[in-house]
């Protein structure tokens, strides 16, 4: 098993995250807590399971305040579930998920893309925006511009992010910077 904890500081707004991820021969876990104030405090738990390919299949958002979280199952092929219940159909052909409020997501299309230097490639994710935790597909685009640096568009936004050898942010210009462990 292989396993790994980040920290990164919101450059931004007030806020400090926390992510473990664990891989094995079957697949990951990506484990997260995020503290932050934006416009109102936020305290939020999730997890996102992948496969082995680091296509996610199952979605968990929880506030810590008590609100109402997610739940989101996928088939790795584009197709979601909430919570195990009705279809979201207006997600079809979204095989990766986004936060907007942390970089951990960025991993999972660089994880499973496997680009080659100066490919790009566009994808559709399921993104998740805070506070309301409405899952909406969103068009991205990922560019790998060195060996351990991804371009990352949507729509206007354009992010060049360092990562390390695993696929994780080091640094998200502006809005958040890893923590040196230890």
């Amino acid at each position: 098993m292989d396993e790994r904890d980040v920290f990164w500081s919101a450059l931004r707004w007030v806020g400090l995250e926390h992510l473990r991820v664990r891989a094995d021969g079957s697949g990951v876990m990506l484990d997260g807590l995020i503290i932050a104030q934006r416009e109102s405090p936020q305290r939020l738990a999730y997890r996102i399971r992948c496969d082995a390919s680091w296509t996610a299949r199952a979605v968990e958002l929880r506030r810590l305040d008590g609100g109402a979280g997610l739940a989101l199952e996928g088939d790795g092929a584009g197709h979601w579930r909430l919570g195990g219940g009705a279809r979201l159909t207006a997600l079809d052909g979204c095989t990766d998920v986004d936060f907007a409020l942390t970089p951990a997501t960025n991993t999972l299309p660089i994880r499973r893309l496997g680009l080659a230097p100066y490919q790009a490639v566009d994808i559709a994710v399921a993104y998740v925006e805070f506070p309301s935790l409405m899952p909406r597909p969103v068009s991205q685009r990922y560019t790998r511009l060195a060996d351990r640096v991804y371009r990352y568009e949507s729509s206007t936004f354009r992010a060049d992010l360092p990562v390390d050898d695993y696929g994780l942010v080091l640094d998200y210009p502006g809005v958040w910077k890893r923590m040196a462990a230890g």
